[in-house]
């Protein structure tokens, strides 16, 4: 039986669901399963059978404080913690192989023990991808961000983006330099490094410049509600039998999602005359939302998203590939890099709509919901392709590699 390690490092739920969904896939025959994560994971980790293992982490408000403000997220001494909690991590459970979700300090005691490592991650963050450009993301938090005209914004952002990236990297290669390891040469190196990648996307959606390296497997979207442990069933008193008189849409910001825009999501869908569903992921209350939304903390997504006309989302993967796979399009309001990085591709694929979420207004959300309804066609086209890369659990595949 093969020994495995997955550490996840949950700043956003998607951190820990990822890896937690491909752990679940794994047939429990060939495969003894160990999970590290935050204290708040075990009821799930210990529900599915496998061995918790507590770490620490930062919290996600800290994390999405940081992007927003544009400081680095972890701090030296915060990694040299880390990289100490991962030794002991490995020299206890001894693992064959190990799977990060952004755990960026376990690559130390990999190299350092010699243990293959699997790294979820996405291909807009490969060095070998290819990026039409870096997008501009959520200014709110610079000064003068909010009244910056956007074009100026963008050209003061792409001469000061490689300091802020290094600034960004700086703790994490020193790090690495105390434990005579090789210095990361990008923030993409790092965020993909490992000795095997397990790519949470569709092939040819984003470009590469060079060849795909025979290290990288497109997964398809790692994610699926049943695997995660998410609701699968709609909650007790709906019924959405009944087509809705205009349109429908489902709104799920997530964990890292801009709370800022849904005062303008609500007003445009209230102009349409549409109806809504509404995540709200316990970030606010929902008491005082207006009557034609209903709202949970947590919901069926793939239920909301088949229902729905149009899903409302952050523009990270895991919402839009949420939607994409039961066929629906997509508006997307990103506020981070990442989430601008894999949106700004769906938009060129004609999956999506995009808007700024520090920008947008109710007008143009309204107008944006009206024109993703164009890319249904394409949507549902893409959907087929998601099934058919779920149904091949080529994750397992890889981990089942000796």
């Amino acid at each position: 039986m093969k020994r495995l390690l997955f550490v996840a490092e949950s700043v956003t739920l998607a951190h820990f669901f990822r890896p937690f969904c491909v752990a679940r896939r794994l047939d429990p025959a060939r495969f003894e399963v160990h999970f590290a994560a935050r204290e708040s994971h075990r009821a799930a980790v210990e529900g599915a059978g496998f061995r918790f293992h507590p770490i620490t982490g930062i919290s996600s408000a800290s994390f999405l404080e940081s992007l927003r403000t544009g400081s680095p997220p972890f701090d030296l001494s915060t990694l040299r913690a880390f990289a100490r909690e991962d030794a002991e991590l490995v020299a206890r459970v001894r693992p064959a192989a190990m799977v990060s979700d952004f755990r960026l300090s376990l690559p130390v005691a990999s190299e350092r023990e010699r243990i293959p490592l699997y790294t979820i991650t996405n291909v807009h963050w490969a060095p070998w991808a290819r990026l039409p450009r870096w997008p501009l993301p959520d200014l709110s938090g610079f000064p003068l961000g909010e009244v910056l005209p956007v074009p100026l914004a963008r050209a003061i952002f792409l001469a000061a983006r490689p300091i802020v990236f290094s600034k960004f990297l700086a703790p994490l290669n020193r790090l690495r330099r105390e434990h005579g390891q090789e210095a990361f040469p990008s923030l993409g190196a790092a965020y993909t490094h490992g000795d095997f990648q397990l790519l949470d996307d569709v092939p040819g959606l984003i470009g590469t410049r060079t060849p795909v390296p025979p290290s990288a497997y497109f997964c398809g979207p790692l994610i699926e509600d049943a695997l995660a442990g998410l609701p699968t069933r709609w909650p007790e008193g709906w019924d959405l039998s009944q087509p809705p008189r205009k349109g429908r849409t489902y709104v799920s910001m997530g964990s890292s999602g801009s709370l800022a825009a849904l005062e303008a999501v609500i007003r445009a869908i209230e102009s349409l005359g549409w109806e809504a569903l509404m995540a709200t992921a316990t970030r606010f209350d929902s008491g005082e939302l207006p009557g034609f939304i209903r709202s949970a903390p947590i919901l069926p997504g793939a239920l909301c998203a088949q229902v729905s006309d149009v899903v409302i989302t952050n523009g990270g993967s895991a919402p839009c590939y949420q939607a994409l796979s039961q066929g629906k399009p997509i508006l997307a309001l990103p506020s981070n890099m990442d989430q601008f990085l894999f949106s700004e591709a769906l938009e060129k694929a004609g999956l999506a709509v995009v808007l700024r979420a520090d920008r947008a207004q109710a007008e143009e959300i309204a107008r944006g919901i009206c024109q993703a309804r164009d890319c249904l066609s394409a949507a549902r086209e893409f959907g087929t392709r998601i099934r058919e890369l779920q149904a091949r659990n080529i994750a397992a595949e890889a981990l089942s590699a000796p």
